[in-house]
């Protein structure tokens, strides 16, 4: 196939047409998500390639991912960050970097947007590498479209000063620039039932034809892939290294090759890609010329296209209409698209299927977890029949592109195409299965064919196993959702279900509706208020179904669904009023603080305003609908700001985990406010809303990082749904501008004709004024002030209500409000140092990067003292050099403890430390642990510092494969929250890993660590905090280890014999202490320290810690570390506290270690010196020939005990200083109280 009669210069400056709407770049990003027919496609920030989906009869869908693990802060970090080094695993075709002088690559981002607010597009420049004076010398320019299954990504390149749209006329017309361009990547298949979990093991075919072909045998899934450079094909077989087919076992596979583009001055190169996700047995090759015809139609940047929607959503702005108005229809016009586009899975018809129509499945998030939740189907339902609604009743004035095609022709295609859809949505919805574990499938309700009953497939078998895992909130009844959406569209948009649609699609279904309700009514043992209001509207709703006229009879009379369906009139009434009761007894006092249980109840209170309730010939439904929606407006709008903390997690009515954190961090709750507010508080209440608005025009759901998953929430649709549906209704309601609706225009026309002019009342110059009075001059002053106050900025205001409500005045004491806001996600949600790694970003520990980390003067002197200056002059670590660089046996004493935040708000320890590692390949290890040659003669009393080389050569190199498996990664990938590295001993490999790797961060506390002086340091900037304490002591040695162990790990510090030698002449005492022992003193006194340093963001929700001292092991270090994962938990909603905690419970078993360490050089002196507790009884024999070795060895004890006070001393008075300094931080962080 060959591309070049297809034009693409429609391309160039696409943001300067009317179908661009740039990006709301000042916020947070999240990946751009787009697609149609249910095949999708989800680009970073930086328009690098994601996720491919595509639907699939066994799972609903199947996606095709980049390398890297299924978590949304892995993928989200992705999607802020550009990937320049090509290694974060991200796919599809962009400019590779730069290698050399004479290449180009990617400069500075110029523009980013929306196309129609459906297909993303970015412009870069384009420049040469390393040329930093070169200002704009190319243009680099790129959209993505997805058409007939086939994702394409068109990018035009063109080199050059001049704008990519004029001509060009160069000096040196011979002059050419190299390019790269990177096709395809490392990818992954899955299913949503393996989303979030590793990828699954699979085989793969490589094959060529007319482009790359690689098949899935786990999904029976193939991916098709093409290249086309200035409308020539490529080849990009270079995976099959010139084979012509190759098999691949494992869980992804490389499908990418490098492509060099030449560009000469002025003339445009254009690159064109596709992508397609097909099944095996399609004969298609998943391309075809049909793909490229007619594009700027398809995409709608021709001016006669009536897919240019960008119009639309203008037109129906108001007439000069305000920023803030124009963001709330980007909002709205991009929530319809997604849903259209991104959330829609078309079902195939069953072979024997006489039904004529489509079915469409929405899912709630397409990148994570992928499953169908009928509660958010209606809730985009429910915006679609909204947003129908409202297009369709405003007047739209003609544009400047009138002429080429009128705006109400593309109303008319878009109502169409909208009408349609939900229709589809309806009918699947109503044929759907409506049992929790098969709702994850995006499936028809017909039941599989009778031989996958029988002889289920080992991939459907896989992933039941899989689904019955994923976690499901079963709190209440979702098919009562599934009655509501179809009385909703019944009610307010009936063209979507007319009388053909009743009859054949619904009547079937509506005694099946009835009876499922009622089964897991009779089953439910402690229903949720949230279940009880449901199942009420579900049977209001059936009931109003249910007397809709369906047929007509022969006799030309209506006949109901009632009658039909032989469902009893009378029995729905009766049970309709059982729950109609329940409701009544909801209690209306909110005793606990607000939640997202009552967030959502209160939502579903309020559509009882929506649907008609009125109808049912019932004494108190209607009655009750509205005193129950006026409750809840008022209780949202009385509702008082958090000033308690709730400590941790609950569990709502048994079944539900929620975090109980504040009812702010949900945007949800922000929008029941504003769907409540008066026209006073209206634009206030949208501002705050807005706070949590994305890039892509979409909103982060929560702030609540007590939630493990608050990162995937944000690309739920449901709250996009809720929030674009109340921005319609306040326009509706005229408190929000927008186009007049028709009506309102044709009254105004009317008006016009029929002005009557109204006489005017002339006065004379000579007629006298009227005096003013006092009361005249009071109502002017009155009046001035009102204007005043209604002309003063928002701004003004919004301080004023800031302060009203930053106070709690219902006690004695005023409580300090949560300051919600400040919890705000910055644009890059990870800070810089929880994604990087050596796997991800080797650039940033190559030698140009590292050398200049500015080395401490201590740590330079250790490293000297070693002969190991080595590590700084060539401080290179890349995954293929770093075996080499750390030995397996200075890595013995190094232990791993991550923390990890569970779905269920709590935090759990995954360890790596030597002991486990070995004995989980040698069990019967586990006890044997590290001895030393002299643990025989320590004191019982005393806590035994253990190290020896009781571990093979073996045992050593699997434990270094198993620390680097994590350590290499990068912290966001792993999925850990926290880190804690303890290091028992040093090395100078060691150290420099610390220094350049694992905790660079940490280097002021390490060259502490190599000085002799007690230290405590804190530091809050901006974007680090940094704790950190270092306690300078003496420590005792046994001679007995090894010299091969003492050389491998010395510290060069003063040491010495002890006792010394002139003192050991003298022979040793015989009245040791009571019960201490009297083991020969034989040992080495050393200056020490120990080290500990946190640093982190600011607030306490990502941090790593490091703790480096002999006077613990890993052994003993556990069990406080397995402690703070209920510390954390308590504090989850105050991380910062948190982390204090954490701080002081480390600090404190450092110093319970630290006091041990002392009570054994008291024992070592007490026996040296020898006098015991007889002498406090009965005295020194001063006339015996020892009488003047006593004498020295007593001024030794003495001197050597103030030696150990004045060490000791310093020591405390920093540890002092540190809990000082953590409990003022503690009160200074907690600025609300704890229940």
């Amino acid at each position: 196939m060959d591309l070049r009669p297809i034009d693409f210069e429609w391309l160039a400056d696409l943001q300067k047409s009317q179908c661009f709407t740039t990006c709301e770049v000042s916020s947070p990003a999240k990946s751009s998500d787009f697609g149609s027919e249910g095949h999708t496609a989800s680009v970073t920030d930086w328009h690098e390639l994601l996720q491919l989906t595509a639907p699939d009869d066994t799972c609903g869908i199947v996606f095709v991912r980049g390398q890297f693990p299924n978590t949304p802060d892995a993928i989200l970090s992705r999607c802020q960050r550009r990937d320049d080094s090509g290694n974060k695993g991200t796919f599809g075709t962009r400019l590779h970097k730069a290698e050399n002088d004479s290449d180009l690559e990617l400069g500075e981002r110029l523009v980013q947007g929306w196309v129609n607010l459906r297909w993303p597009y970015t412009k870069y420049e384009l420049r040469e590498r390393n040329n930093e004076s070169d200002l704009g010398s190319g243009s680099y320019e790129q959209i993505s479209f997805v058409r007939d299954g086939v994702l394409v990504q068109v990018i035009r390149l063109k080199w050059g000063h001049e704008s990519s749209l004029s001509d060009y006329d160069s000096a040196d017309g011979s002059e050419r620039k190299t390019a790269r361009v990177k096709v395809g990547g490392v990818v992954q298949f899955g299913c949503p039932c393996s989303n979030r979990g590793p990828p699954d093991a699979d085989t793969f075919h490589l094959s060529t034809g007319n482009g790359l072909d690689c098949v899935s045998d786990r999904y029976q899934k193939r991916l098709d892939m093409h290249l086309f450079i200035d409308g020539v094909r490529r080849d990009i077989s270079a995976p099959l290294h010139g084979l012509d087919h190759d098999e691949v076992s494992g869980t992804e596979v490389d499908t990418s090759s490098i492509h060099e583009i030449e560009l000469r001055d002025g003339e445009p190169a254009i690159i064109v890609s596709t992508y397609a996700l097909r099944e095996i047995d399609t004969e298609s090759t998943g391309l075809s010329i049909a793909t490229f015809t007619d594009l700027e139609d398809h995409l709608g940047t021709c001016n006669t296209s009536v897919n240019m929607t960008d119009r639309l959503w203008t037109a129906l702005c108001s007439a000069n209409y305000e920023a803030s108005e124009a963001v709330d229809f980007c909002v709205i016009g991009r929530g319809v698209e997604q849903i259209l586009g991104v959330c829609s899975v078309p079902l195939p018809r069953a072979a024997s299927s006489q039904d004529t129509d489509d079915e469409v499945a929405l899912l709630c998030n397409i990148m994570t977890p992928q499953y169908i939740d009928v509660q958010s189907s209606f809730f985009q339902i429910r915006l679609l029949v909204k947003a129908y609604n409202f297009i369709r009743s405003r007047h739209m004035e003609p544009d400047l592109f009138e002429r080429h095609q009128p705006l109400n022709d593309i109303r008319a295609a878009y109502l169409g195409k909208l009408l349609q859809f939900i229709r589809s949505c309806l009918v699947w919805l109503i044929n759907t299965d409506m049992k929790p574990r098969r709702l994850l499938l995006a499936l028809r309700s017909d039941e599989p064919p009778p031989d996958l009953e029988t002889h289920p497939s080992r991939r459907l078998e896989r992933c039941e196993q899989n689904r019955v895992r994923m976690h499901i909130d079963q709190s209440y009844n979702q098919a009562c959702y599934a009655t509501l959406a179809v009385w909703y569209v019944m009610k307010h948009c009936p063209q979507a279900a007319p009388d053909d649609f009743k009859s054949k699609v619904l009547l079937p279904k509506l005694r099946r509706a009835y009876e499922a309700v009622q089964k897991r009514a009779s089953r439910d043992k402690e229903p949720t208020p949230k279940n009880d209001v449901l199942q009420w509207l579900h049977l209001s709703c059936l009931f109003l179904i249910c007397n809709e006229k369906f047929e007509v009879d022969n006799h030309g009379n209506p006949v109901d669904g009632f009658t039909l369906s032989d469902l009893d009139h009378q029995e729905v009434v009766r049970t309709q009023q059982k729950f109609e009761k329940y409701v009544s007894r909801l209690k209306t006092a909110q005793v606990e603080s607000y939640s997202i249980e009552h967030e959502e109840v209160d939502r579903v209170l309020l559509l009882g305003e929506e649907l008609g309730l009125d109808a049912i010939p019932t004494p108190f439904t209607s009655s009750l609908a509205s005193s129950r929606a006026l409750q809840t407006r008022k209780r949202i709008a009385q509702r008082k700001r958090t000033t308690r903390f709730n400590p941790g997690p609950r569990t709502w009515k048994g079944s539900r985990v929620t975090s109980n954190g504040p009812w702010e961090l949900l945007c949800t709750n922000h929008q029941g406010f504003l769907k409540v507010a008066d026209d006073a508080s209206i634009k206030a209440a949208r501002d705050r809303l807005f706070e949590f608005l994305v890039s892509d025009y979409s909103f982060m759901t929560s702030w609540d990082r007590a939630d493990s998953n608050m990162v995937g929430k944000w690309w739920d649709v449901e709250s996009v749904s809720v929030i674009c549906a109340t921005l319609l209704d306040l326009r509706f309601e005229g408190k929000l501008k927008s186009a007049m609706s028709e009506a309102a225009a044709d009254e105004m026309g009317h008006s016009l004709h029929n002005i009557e002019e109204l006489p005017t009342i002339q006065r004379r110059s000579s007629d006298p004024m009227p005096e003013l009075t006092q009361e005249d001059s009071v109502r002017d002053i009155l009046l001035q002030m009102k204007k005043l106050q209604e002309n003063s900025s928002r701004e003004h205001l919004l301080q004023i209500r800031q302060l009203l409500v930053q106070e709690d005045t219902t006690g004695d004491f005023p409580a300090k409000a949560f300051d919600w806001v400040s919890c705000k996600p910055g644009r890059l949600y990870h800070p810089d140092w929880w994604v990087q790694s050596l796997q991800d970003t080797p650039d940033m520990y190559q030698a140009k990067q590292t050398k200049d980390v500015p080395l401490r003067k201590d740590v330079r002197r250790y490293l000297a003292s070693r002969e190991r200056m080595d590590i700084i002059n060539e401080p290179s670590y890349t995954p293929e050099n770093i075996e080499s660089k750390i030995p397996a046996a200075e890595l013995q004493f190094l232990s791993v403890f991550d923390l990890h935040l569970t779905k269920n708000f709590t935090f759990k320890s995954r360890d790596i430390t030597l002991q486990t590692v070995a004995a989980s390949e040698r069990p019967h290890m586990l006890g044997t642990g590290r001895h030393s040659a002299g643990e025989g003669q320590r004191s019982p009393r005393v806590a035994v510092k253990q190290a020896t080389d009781s571990y093979t050569y073996d045992q050593l190199d699997s434990y270094r494969k198993t620390l680097f498996g994590r350590l290499n990664d990068s912290l966001v990938d792993v999925g850990a929250k926290h880190r804690i590295l303890f290091a028992e001993k040093c090395t100078p490999a060691l150290v420099g890993s610390f220094i350049y790797m694992f905790h660079p961060d940490g280097l002021d506390a390490f060259d502490s660590y190599f000085g002799a002086i007690s230290r405590f340091t804190e530091s809050r900037e901006a974007t680090m905090w940094t704790t950190s304490i270092t306690i300078s002591h003496w420590s005792i040695r046994p001679v007995s280890i090894s010299q091969a162990h003492v050389q491998m790990f010395k510290e060069n510090r003063n040491n010495g014999d002890f006792p010394p030698v002139s003192i050991a002449r003298l022979g040793f005492g015989t009245a040791p202490r009571k019960n201490l022992g009297s083991p020969e003193p034989s040992d080495i006194v050393e200056e020490r320290c120990s080290s500990l340093v946190i640093t982190g963001d600011p607030a306490g929700h990502l941090w790593i810690c490091s703790i480096w001292s002999s006077l613990t092991d890993a052994e003993s270090i556990t069990p406080p570390i397995h402690v703070l994962p209920s510390i954390l938990q308590r504090f989850i909603h105050q991380q910062a506290c948190g982390r204090c905690l954490v701080f002081l419970i480390l600090l404190g078993h450092l110093c319970e270690k630290l006091a041990g360490e002392y009570e054994m050089i008291l024992s070592r002196l007490d026996i040296i010196v020898g006098l015991g507790e007889k002498v406090l009884l009965e005295g020194l024999e001063w006339g015996t020939s020892e009488a003047v070795n006593r004498l020295k060895k007593m001024l030794w004890g003495l001197e050597a005990l103030r030696v150990f006070n004045d060490r000791l001393s310093a020591s405390l008075s920093q540890i002092q200083k540190a809990q000082e300094a953590m409990e003022r931080t503690v009160k200074q962080v907690r600025r609300l109280p704890t229940r």
